[in-house]
């Protein structure tokens, strides 16, 4: 049985050939194969298999054909790892016999796989010999996944160690993104399929299980992992749906990365976080002025569209086509990608350890359940809730800190049980109710647009606007329920 190791990146095809002329894929020393693959994905009706974590296939190219079945991996910091099994094949028909049993899931009958959706592209293959011995297989796919009369794009660059260290596909993966685009991505090409049989998509990342016994090392890990990930599912998911929810979740998950650095600091260095924060803050700096807005016209579209609609539509779609092209600008820079690789290699290399002293080595391997409290005792005190009283800006303020700690409770949950639940839910109240003041704190700022609206659309937009006093009094509520209990739980 086969481990397939590889790193999967996006590119745009505006860039494919450029890309190609990159110094290391020097067509003298590094020799170039073009085929044209079509890929048949097989499951049963109710997907029996892909839930199982199985991928099934057969490929074919010329007059070949192979069989594959993808067992199921894991994706660590982006660096995807599974089972590859594959048969050469007479023809371009199952031969079930040729598959383990024990690979099977429990009640799968053979008879009900059939044909699901197809996978066509163009690959242009090069293989790779680093300096320390590695040996690299790189390929540009450009084609579609397709499922009946629905069709999904493929422009991706895979890099599969064949031999030698893992690092080194992250090294090579920054060397090509430092001219170039690419983004690191967590969709497979039977995804893709899978998506368009099913006419949805899974954003989100399978939430990580925190045990109290485990080191608070193996449980940084586990949660920067998990975000990473994250970050790679919403950016592929918002250029799938062009829904502004996944964008305004990506910029959340990198904030959500820099609160558990704080969550954690206790057993990380300066020095050992260093090259994490500067990519935070270079795409935390890109992002913001595009998304200031997003949040409030999301809003303001879902309050108004009982009424008239066209005075939120209208906002909502003038600050999207800024944004849009905003971000076309972002995407174009190189940087962009080499910034989420960098986070993935911070990662997958645990550079942090690195820099370890006696006293940060020894706090990482004491346990999570021991040792995680003082700290987020640490960061509810510095909210000041209680300072802001009917102040809508203190409130806006506190916005991501308040999503901060929201989410470490949400990482701990599963150690410290119910009581941790519920600061939760009156935490994400009191962000559910920042949202909509936002919004407020932006119709107050529109000024001579607003005088632009008909009358209708002026009554609905000041009429909801007027909430304000009442949201911030719910605000207050809130956190007087959770000052309330942090206070019980910190006199325990």
């Amino acid at each position: 049985m086969v481990q397939e190791i590889e790193l999967k990146l996006i590119l745009a095809p505006r860039d494919k050939d450029f890309l190609q002329t990159h110094p290391i894929l020097d067509p003298q020393s590094v020799k170039s194969t073009r085929l044209n693959l079509s890929n048949q994905y097989f499951d049963t009706v109710d997907q029996k298999l892909t839930k199982s974590g199985i991928a099934l296939r057969i490929r074919s190219f010329g007059d070949h054909w192979v069989q594959t079945v993808k067992g199921k991996g894991r994706n660590v910091a982006g660096l995807h790892q599974r089972l590859e099994l594959e048969w050469p094949l007479d023809k371009p028909e199952l031969n079930l016999s040729l598959i383990p049993e024990e690979l099977w899931p429990k009640g799968l009958k053979l008879e009900d796989i059939q044909p699901l959706f197809i996978t066509n592209f163009t690959r242009d293959l090069r293989v790779i010999k680093t300096h320390e011995d590695t040996e690299i297989e790189m390929v540009i796919d450009e084609g579609e996944a397709i499922a009946e009369d629905r069709r999904d794009a493929i422009c991706e660059v895979e890099l599969e160690l064949k031999s030698g260290n893992a690092d080194q596909l992250f090294d090579v993966a920054l060397d090509l993104a430092k001219n170039c685009p690419l983004v690191p991505s967590d969709v497979s090409k039977a995804e893709r399929g899978y998506r368009l049989v099913n006419n949805n998509y899974n954003v989100l990342a399978d939430l990580p299980v925190i045990d109290a016994d485990q080191s608070i090392e193996a449980g940084f890990e586990q949660v920067i992992s998990y975000e990473l990930e994250s970050l790679q599912r919403q950016w592929e998911a918002f250029h799938y749906s062009e829904n502004w929810t996944h964008l305004h979740s990506f910029r959340n998950t990198l904030g959500n990365i820099r609160t558990n650095l704080l969550l954690f600091r206790d057993m990380l260095t300066p020095e050992g976080t260093v090259e994490a924060i500067e990519s935070l803050d270079w795409l935390e700096q890109k992002l913001t002025p595009i998304l200031n807005w997003w949040p409030a016209c999301y809003v303001l579209s879902k309050q108004v569209s009982k009424e008239p609609r066209s005075a939120s539509e209208q906002l909502q779609q003038a600050k999207a086509m800024q944004a849009l092209e905003q971000l076309a600008d972002l995407e174009r820079q190189p940087k962009f990608g080499y910034n989420l690789l960098l986070l993935s290699r911070w990662m997958h290399k645990r550079e942090w350890m690195n820099h370890h002293t006696a006293q940060t080595l020894e706090k990482a391997q004491s346990k999570m359940g021991q040792a995680m409290l003082e700290p987020l005792r640490r960061q509810w005190i510095a909210l000041h809730l209680s300072d802001c009283g009917g102040n809508a800006s203190s409130w806006l303020q506190k916005q991501p800190m308040i999503q901060g700690l929201t989410h470490m409770c949400q990482t701990l949950e599963s150690i410290f049980g119910a009581e941790m639940g519920t600061m939760r839910r009156e935490l994400e109240q009191l962000e559910d109710n920042l949202v909509e003041l936002s919004a407020m704190d932006v119709v107050d700022k529109l000024g001579d647009w607003i005088q632009d609206l008909s009358q209708n659309e002026k009554q609905s937009i000041n009429s909801w606007a007027r909430n304000q006093t009442v949201i911030m009094r719910e605000m207050n509520l809130h956190a007087e329920r959770f000052l309330q209990k942090l206070s019980t739980d910190t006199a325990h």
